[in-house]
């Protein structure tokens, strides 16, 4: 389904601005509504909602209102890998890495970025430390064994980034909360 892409927050449908889409919700215009489309969006994880008239907003260059407004955003760290941690722990699926060497730990890995961006959706995420570093950014492109933080005063949440999609872990090893999906 390569038809189908996303970009800055914005749903593509070959080449057509469909919809937005912010945290695994999308909206998208009704008239790009089709089968593909609707398992493409299941399979990327994302709540789907259809509403009449967006297209026509993003032709006339009228900005969308982000969803979910009230969602304050968090700063964000990348952890990855030290030059001298476990070889079996690089570029491996969580499941896998468990099994080889047991629990993730922070003791294996160094900060290589911590500030604020302007999203906390890690597809977003997963494609600004890919296509677009910011300048103070240490580290290699966003890669399968790194980890993801999101946080701000009052809490942190992890993400391994896996195989496909990112898992929710306890950065001390504990089991995966939830896998959500990733594409790119």
């Amino acid at each position: 389904m390569g038809g189908i892409e996303m970009k800055n927050n914005v749903l593509y449908y070959y080449g057509n601005p469909a919809g937005s889409y912010k945290d695994q919700k999308a909206t998208a215009d009704v008239m790009f509504k089709s089968q593909e489309f609707e398992i493409w969006l299941d399979e990327n994880g994302f709540d789907a909602k259809w509403e009449e008239g967006i297209f026509e907003r993003f032709a006339k260059g009228e900005p969308l209102e982000p969803l979910d407004q009230g969602t304050p955003l968090k700063n964000v760290r990348i952890w990855q890998l030290k030059p001298e941690s476990d070889f079996r722990l690089r570029f491996r699926p969580y499941e896998e890495a468990l099994c080889e060497v047991g629990e993730i730990s922070r003791e294996n890995y160094n900060t290589v970025y911590d500030g604020p961006l302007e999203t906390n959706d890690l597809e977003s995420i997963y494609a600004k430390f890919n296509m677009d570093h910011p300048e103070d950014f240490k580290g290699h492109s966003l890669s399968i064994s790194d980890v993801v933080e999101l946080y701000d005063g009052n809490s942190s949440t992890f993400y391994y980034v896996d195989y496909i999609g990112f898992t929710a872990i306890d950065f001390n090893g504990d089991e995966p909360r939830q896998t959500l999906g990733m594409s790119l």
